[in-house]
Formats: C-alpha cells, sequence, structure tokens
C-alpha cells in the first residue's frame, strides 16, 4: 500500500531531532492527521508506532532518562514501565514466605566483600548459607521497595576495597544515582565512592566520593511494630561523567577499617546511549 504524504513527512521527521521516540511520534504526528478526527489520528499514531522507521529511531539515537524515581535499572526489569517488577521467594534459608525483587537478565549485579589479611571474622561470613545471603543481596540492592527489610549480618564488618558491581547492557552518561541503606550502620556508612570503568583507559575513574554519610543527620525510620528500619534512599549528582555499562560502589578510607555494607535501592540515571535495547 502506497504512503501518504503525511505518512512520509512523519517518517522523516523522526530523524530530526536529537530526543525519544516517544516525543518523536508525538511531535511529529501531522496537523492534518490530528484535524480528522480522534480516529483517524488513532490510526496514524498506531501506524507509526509499529513503523520501521520508529523502530530504527529507538535504538540508534540517545534516551535521556527523567526525574529521580526511575532509572535505568527500573527500566530493565519493567521495559520501561510497562509490565510489573516480577519478585521471587528470598534466597535465604531462613527467610519465610518473603520476596524481593528479580534481577533483570541485562543487569549484572557482582558483590566482592574484602575481608582483610585475617579472613572472615564474622560467623556468617563462613556459614553454609552465605552464597544464598549473596543471591539475597544481588536482588535487593536494586529492589526500589523499602518497606521490607532484608539487612543480612554477611553484609556487616567488610573491609577496605569491597565493592558492588553493576554492568548494564549499553553505554551511559550518568548524571545522577540512587542508594538507600539497610537498617545496620547507615549513620556512619563514608568513605565510599561510586566509580565508572573508563574502557579506553582500562581504569576506574571517581564520579563521587563521599566523605559523610547521607543520613549522618538523619533520625533513623521504625516499623509499624517499633523496630529500627531501612535509611531512605538519596539521589546523589555525580561530579564527572564518562560514557560506561559498568558502575561501582567502593568502600574506601583506612586499611583495616571495617563497615556495614547494606545497599539497597539502588538505581542509575542520565542519558543512555545508542545502539540501546531493553529486550
Amino acid at each position: 500500500m502506497p504512503r501518504t504524504r503525511a505518512q512520509t513527512r512523519a517518517t522523516q521527521g523522526l530523524f530530526s531531532i536529537n530526543d525519544d521516540a516517544l516525543r518523536k511520534a508525538l511531535t511529529f504526528l501531522s496537523v492534518a492527521e490530528g484535524r480528522r478526527g480522534l480516529g483517524e489520528t488513532s490510526k496514524a499514531l498506531r501506524a507509526l508506532v509499529g513503523s520501521t522507521a520508529l523502530e530504527r529511531t529507538r535504538f540508534s539515537e540517545s534516551y535521556v532518562l527523567r526525574g529521580n524515581e526511575h532509572g535505568i535499572v527500573h527500566a530493565l526489569a519493567t521495559a520501561m514501565g510497562t509490565r510489573q517488577w516480577a519478585s521471587s521467594p528470598v534466597p535465604a534459608q531462613h527467610r519465610v514466605n518473603e520476596r524481593a525483587a528479580v534481577l533483570p537478565a541485562t543487569l549484572q549485579v557482582i558483590p566482592h566483600y574484602e575481608f582483610g589479611p585475617d579472613g572472615p571474622i564474622h560467623p556468617w561470613h563462613r556459614a553454609p548459607d552465605f552464597q544464598a545471603n549473596q543471591d539475597t543481596f544481588r536482588c535487593t540492592s536494586v529492589d526500589p521497595d523499602m518497606r521490607r527489610d532484608f539487612t543480612e549480618a554477611s553484609e556487616c564488618l567488610l573491609n577496605v576495597g569491597s565493592f558492588v558491581e553493576y554492568q548494564v547492557p549499553f553505554a551511559l552518561l550518568v548524571t545522577h544515582f540512587r542508594i538507600a541503606f539497610g537498617n545496620c550502620g547507615g549513620r556512619i556508612f563514608k568513605d565510599w565512592a561510586f566509580e565508572a570503568f573508563d574502557g579506553e583507559r582500562e581504569e576506574w575513574r571517581e564520579l563521587y566520593h563521599c566523605d559523610e554519610s547521607p543520613w549522618a543527620n538523619h533520625e533513623q525510620p521504625e516499623t509499624e511494630e517499633g523496630w529500627f528500619g531501612p535509611w531512605p534512599p538519596v539521589v546523589i549528582p555525580v561530579d564527572d561523567s564518562i560514557a560506561s555499562s559498568r558502575f561501582r560502589i567502593r568502600l574506601g578510607g583506612e586499611n583495616g577499617t571495617r563497615r556495614c555494607f547494606h545497599l539497597r535501592a539502588f538505581d542509575l540515571f542520565g542519558k543512555v546511549l545508542p545502539p540501546w535495547r531493553l529486550d
């Protein structure tokens, strides 16, 4: 079926501005099509959304994540908010009827624990279900639902150099990131860095350094049962940015310093660089 002049103009217009695909579709729907009534406008939008040109454009230009609530982790887990974030039973053996967010297949979360020259000093670091606790950490470190708390002793008393790395399936120019913290040690969570991996130099570059805990001057929340609850999410802008697909939070400070590492609700915000896909 031959294309109408209006459809041709709309397709050409998709490539004329550097913005996300939705705005392209809404901006370049022709005025004439809009005047033909709701039915014709809806039909034209459906044709545009299903067009090959729009499909190519979605993945060939950058996409800016706006706001502070839903970042790239949320986008990967929910297909840009078009489906509910899946959950599953918590892997830790002593949890009963508890569920946590499932990691999206396209996101890699890699925890690395340093225990110092004397090795692990906490019994939980040697426990048979230590691996299950790490699996729980992978999920809960990005779980945005802070009503629950899965703080584990295996995340306590970690040495300098411990980190958790997040790998996304495309390059990202981060402008800010979000973290929350479990119910243990949040007020003294300092001397840590947010870093991005520079692929050209093959080295990690520091984008933000925390001298004082984001919750140093806050009162710790309490749960409805009267227990201390997790520390709420904070959004932190970065001092600099590079295009990278690997990011991490790493414990710094003097050797021998041990700290809790109960990261929660982690997410990244900024500009997604092409080529990118969420499936």
